[in-house]
């Protein structure tokens, strides 16, 4: 009674100070004791929170989260020694505190720590939770699991006995969340296709993939769950990108970037990805290199290193086709560093990033970077290999390639690795045999890639000795804001047309460059 009085005589404030005092003093200790002290602390932390939100002053954010996240913990402990009616009262205080996007989890755990016939309402609670903060699949399924184990399983527990519509109902959309993530993996199955195994896939696979993607959306959609939403747009953006429509694959990408914070970082780097990819598909240079530092606006200091090694390797590729050299060698170093911050595994998706600030250390002649990007270049193709097949960096070499090597390395490669081996093989004036660049040119896959045109183009000019040529892909550089391409087609063309206006133009972009390796190749033929 003493203890009560002279509690009483303090103002909320002091008793909420001292009650968060209390509890991280016992939070300190509570270290390997956390089933001992978990009820105390949650305790200290909740009377806390309490008196400070019945006063005039903002409750801090942290205090809040302790409080929960010790109430979830008191509440496991007493789940594990069969005490539900104690755990409940703990998950409900931390349901009163906690932000909405852990509203479902917190039901969730309510409706298993239930044994009667309130688990049905609090599952039933988990599922609307869910749905409306855009949970996941997962989540929904396990909520919809509770419920028909509640009512199948156990009778209802002698609670009013659903309907037999609800039941199927309920039944129906569990199986519909199965299938959405099902088809949502299944339609990525003609990129792996092309990815991995070098095969294109067919009409017939695009099309089955088609609506496997569309018919996880409208689940996805129904069901509110907006990471399954993101991948089944990936995928359809996927298979648009694989029929050449590049701008429509790009819409999809942006689509995902404008879910924001809906999203996980994960899978909002690989949308601002994929948009930086797409761009760089369709010639949109500078929209590529404004895209990814967006993409790279959203992510810290150590976080998701993987995923944004992706974005990074595709930005270093845009910067180094545009002639932003100093900023690709930038980006090849991030792009480095990450890599061994996520363990120098088999990052396969970024070798073009490595390539792309070789290319630039080949061009101007320094040896040290040469060794430092060639370094996980080699790495990563040990281990992931190329299907029997050379990477572009062999087409750096200036030793002479046989023109079967070039057909086999040609055989199905992506638009930027095509696009990169024609343009290296074209600087060291050894360009690809005509038969095969006319295969090239005569088929669809690489129309709608207007750089891949354009290194065609060139390399054609070059063989046939032909400006027409040189000026079709000089356009296109320039119109696609390429500017090393474009400098290097001009002093190309000025060689055949004698045009030393022309060839002192182009020059004096590469000498800004600092492109040494092409300096030397056209001042030696100008003299």
């Amino acid at each position: 009674m003493i203890r009560e009085v002279a509690y009483q005589t303090l103002p909320r404030a002091e008793r909420a100070r001292l009650h968060a005092a209390a509890a991280r003093w016992y939070e300190t200790r509570a270290i390997g004791r956390e089933v001992e002290l978990a009820e105390i602390v949650a305790y200290h932390f909740r009377e806390a929170v309490s008196l400070a939100g019945a006063g005039t002053t903002t409750v801090p954010a942290d205090l809040v989260q302790a409080a929960v996240r010790w109430l979830i913990r008191a509440a496991d402990v007493a789940l594990a020694s069969a005490a539900n009616v104690e755990a409940v009262r703990h998950l409900r205080a931390a349901a009163e505190l906690a932000e909405p996007a852990q509203l479902a989890d917190l039901y969730e755990k309510i409706g298993d720590a239930f044994a009667s016939v309130e688990a049905a309402d609090a599952y039933r609670r988990a599922l609307e939770l869910s749905r409306e903060v855009g949970g996941s699949a997962d989540q929904q399924l396990r909520a919809i699991a509770g419920l028909l184990h509640v009512h199948l399983r156990t009778g209802g527990m002698g609670g009013q006995p659903p309907a037999e519509a609800d039941i199927t109902r309920l039944m129906r959309e569990g199986n519909e969340l199965v299938a959405e993530a099902f088809l949502a993996a299944q339609s990525f199955y003609p990129f792996w296709l092309l990815r991995n195994s070098g095969r294109v896939p067919g009409p017939a696979d695009l099309d089955l993939a088609e609506g496997r993607a569309r018919r996880a959306l409208e689940i996805a959609r129904r069901a509110r769950d907006v990471r399954l939403q993101s991948a089944a747009l990936d995928a359809s953006g996927s298979i648009l990108s694989l029929r050449g429509d590049h701008r429509a694959a790009r819409e999809l990408a942006r689509e995902r970037i404008a879910m924001g914070q809906a999203l996980d970082l994960r899978e909002r780097l690989d949308a601002y990805t994929v948009a930086t990819w797409y761009s760089i598909y369709l010639g949109e240079l500078e929209e590529a290199i404004r895209t990814s530092a967006a993409g790279l606006a959203v992510v810290q200091p150590g976080q998701a290193p993987g995923w944004t090694l992706h974005m990074v390797s595709w930005r270093t590729l845009a910067l180094m086709l545009s002639g932003l050299w100093d900023e690709a060698v930038e980006g090849a170093e991030r792009a480095r560093t990450l890599w061994i911050e996520s363990g120098r595994g088999a990052a396969g998706y970024a070798l073009h990033g490595f390539l792309a600030g070789l290319a630039v250390a080949h061009a101007r002649r320094n040896d040290a970077q040469l060794e430092r990007f060639r370094e996980p270049l080699d790495a990563i193709g040990t281990v992931v290999g190329h299907q029997g097949r050379k990477h572009s960096l062999e087409f750096l070499s200036h030793d002479p390639l046989e023109p079967d090597h070039y057909l086999r390395y040609f055989d199905q490669r992506q638009p930027e690795t095509i696009q990169l081996a024609i343009a290296f093989a074209s600087d060291r004036d050894t360009p690809p045999p005509e038969r095969l660049l006319e295969r090239l040119r005569a088929g669809d896959r690489y129309a709608s890639t207007p750089l891949v045109e354009a290194e065609i183009a060139r390399a054609l000019g070059l063989l046939r000795r032909d400006p027409a040529r040189l000026t079709e892909a000089i356009a296109v550089f320039e119109r696609c804001g390429a500017v090393p391409s474009a400098a290097r087609a001009r002093c190309e063309r000025a060689m055949l047309t004698g045009d030393q206006a022309e060839l002192r133009a182009g020059v004096a972009v590469l000498d800004r460059l600092g492109d040494a390796r092409q300096l030397a190749r056209f001042k030696v033929k100008a003299v």
